[in-house]
Protein backbone atom coordinates (compact mmCIF):
# COMPACT_ATOMS: atom_id res chain seq x y z
CA UNK A 1 0.00 0.00 0.00
CA UNK A 2 2.80 2.41 0.87
CA UNK A 3 4.59 1.64 -2.41
CA UNK A 4 1.42 2.41 -4.38
CA UNK A 5 0.92 5.67 -2.49
CA UNK A 6 4.53 6.70 -3.15
CA UNK A 7 4.29 5.83 -6.83
CA UNK A 8 1.12 7.90 -7.24
CA UNK A 9 2.54 10.81 -5.23
CA UNK A 10 5.51 11.02 -7.60
CA UNK A 11 3.41 11.09 -10.80
CA UNK A 12 3.93 14.17 -12.96
CA UNK A 13 2.22 15.07 -16.23
CA UNK A 14 -0.26 12.17 -16.25
CA UNK A 15 -2.62 12.47 -19.24
CA UNK A 16 -6.05 11.66 -17.79
CA UNK A 17 -9.50 11.87 -19.34
CA UNK A 18 -10.03 15.43 -18.04
CA UNK A 19 -6.53 16.65 -18.87
CA UNK A 20 -3.00 16.58 -17.53
CA UNK A 21 -2.46 16.17 -13.80
CA UNK A 22 0.35 15.83 -11.31
CA UNK A 23 0.28 14.96 -7.64
CA UNK A 24 1.64 17.28 -4.97
CA UNK A 25 3.76 14.58 -3.33
CA UNK A 26 2.51 15.56 0.11
CA UNK A 27 -1.12 14.80 0.90
CA UNK A 28 -2.06 13.10 -2.36
CA UNK A 29 -4.25 15.78 -3.90
CA UNK A 30 -3.90 16.08 -7.68
CA UNK A 31 -2.83 19.41 -9.15
CA UNK A 32 -5.00 19.84 -12.23
CA UNK A 33 -7.60 21.97 -13.91
CA UNK A 34 -11.21 21.72 -12.78
CA UNK A 35 -13.85 21.30 -15.47
CA UNK A 36 -17.09 23.20 -14.92
CA UNK A 37 -20.21 22.00 -16.71
CA UNK A 38 -23.70 23.46 -16.95
CA UNK A 39 -26.85 21.38 -16.65
CA UNK A 40 -29.81 22.74 -18.59
CA UNK A 41 -33.50 22.32 -17.76
CA UNK A 42 -33.61 19.10 -19.81
CA UNK A 43 -30.77 17.63 -17.73
CA UNK A 44 -28.19 17.90 -20.52
CA UNK A 45 -24.57 18.55 -19.52
CA UNK A 46 -22.52 21.07 -21.52
CA UNK A 47 -18.95 22.24 -21.04
CA UNK A 48 -18.77 25.74 -19.52
CA UNK A 49 -15.10 26.36 -18.73
CA UNK A 50 -11.91 24.93 -17.34
CA UNK A 51 -10.26 26.60 -14.33
CA UNK A 52 -6.58 25.88 -13.70
CA UNK A 53 -4.46 26.52 -10.60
Amino acid sequence: REDLRNAMASMRGFEGITGTMSFDGQIGDPVKCAVIVKIDDAGEFTFHESVCP
